[in-house]
């Protein structure tokens, strides 16, 4: 088993090499064998998450300006920075740290 495994994993390599130099814009079948590569890797957990979902979270989660302001400087705290700034873009002016 580990023979057809290695082979088949260089057949995926030399497949994406292929199309790497061929086809560099070909990003779904990039994104496709580059996938199939990714199977082999046993150590390692890997996922993707669709950008509008993360847009909807970020909705539905913090509806409020002053709700998503709240939860970056509990996330800084919880970080164990020493420090927060932020800048209020509508008044252009920078608060001091």
């Amino acid at each position: 088993m580990e023979f057809w495994h290695s082979g088949k994993q260089e057949e995926i390599r030399n497949e994406l090499q292929k199309i790497l130099q061929s086809e560099p814009e070909n990003y779904s079948k990039i994104l496709e064998l580059s996938n199939e590569l990714a199977k082999f890797d046993e150590d390692n957990v890997r996922f993707s998450v669709d950008a509008g979902i993360i847009d909807r979270l970020g909705k539905e989660l913090v509806a409020r300006h002053e709700t998503a302001v709240s939860e970056l400087v509990k996330n800084a705290y919880d970080a164990d920075s020493t420090r927060v700034c932020r800048t209020h873009s509508s008044n252009k002016k920078a608060i001091k740290c």
